[in-house]
């Protein structure tokens, strides 16, 4: 996953994030404790699945823009895949 953030002075940012830390089988069995906590309910099961899902969109969608945001002030947000 790759986060691009630049400011309105003209400062960039770039973060490659790999997948190893977010996609893993730790996350996923805390993943519901955390979410319980915004209200969002969810099983070890559930979390298993989609995160093998999120495995799966990777490869078929490799490079694919998932947010991108600009502010009034010119502070811009990429997210990809």
């Amino acid at each position: 996953m790759k986060l691009i953030m630049k400011d309105g002075k003209g400062h960039r940012i770039a973060l490659r994030i790999p997948y190893g830390l977010i996609l893993n089988k730790i996350v996923a069995k805390r993943a519901p404790k955390f979410l319980g906590k915004y209200g969002v309910i969810i099983t070890k099961e559930q979390a298993m699945c989609l995160l093998a899902g999120l495995r799966r969109f990777k490869k078929d969608y490799r490079g694919l823009t998932l947010v991108e945001m600009e502010g009034a002030d010119g502070e811009y947000l990429t997210i990809r895949v």
